[in-house]
């Protein structure tokens, strides 16, 4: 059957795009870290980065809190999770658009800051991350110095801090997309 939504009242701090999400399902929260705005709702504004960690709950009455801090505001970097923790992966920063390679995580458990605890094959952005229950992937993206796309599958173990591994290769070359959770 069709699923239908409605709106919770809840508002999130601000309007922001090119921004990264994921979840902590066990206890029913969501996250959303980094990207900018551009003085939205009018367009009129100065561009603004984020490096803020928000979090909110699924349950009413919806409750969202700065939860932490990214080391720097990433725009379209790629959010994964674990059971106990978040991931934000590559991404460039603003306003250079230079792209990252690094892999930073922070506790479920409370708010922090996050950790680098790896690096990516590559550094990029605009990459589709994948949740699973013993690794989180990151999958293509896109490289702005020569502005280029990449298949690269990377994979990190969330047992064990330390750089990615190249897991494999896409069928194509894609950046931009979306990911998935297992």
């Amino acid at each position: 059957s069709p699923v239908t939504s409605a709106d919770t009242s809840s508002e999130l701090a601000t309007v922001v795009f090119r921004l990264t999400g994921f979840t902590d399902s066990s206890n029913s929260v969501g996250y959303r870290a980094g990207g900018f705005n551009t003085g939205v709702p009018s367009g009129s504004g100065p561009n603004v980065a984020y490096d803020t960690i928000e979090k909110w709950s699924f349950n009413s009455p919806y409750p969202v809190s700065d939860y932490g801090e990214l080391s720097a505001a990433h725009l379209v970097a790629s959010g994964t999770s674990s059971t106990t923790h978040g991931y934000v992966s590559g991404g460039a920063d603003y306003p250079a658009y230079t792209d990252v390679n690094t892999v930073e995580k922070y506790a479920f458990a409370g708010p922090a800051t996050t950790d680098d605890v790896g690096d990516l094959t590559a550094a990029r952005s605009g990459i589709q991350g994948a949740s699973g229950d013993t690794h989180i992937y990151n999958a293509g993206g896109t490289d702005w110095g020569p502005s280029a796309c990449v298949n690269t599958i990377d994979r990190n173990s969330t047992s064990a801090d330390g750089n990615s591994v190249d897991a494999g290769e896409l069928t194509d070359i894609r950046g931009l997309g979306t990911g998935l959770e297992s």
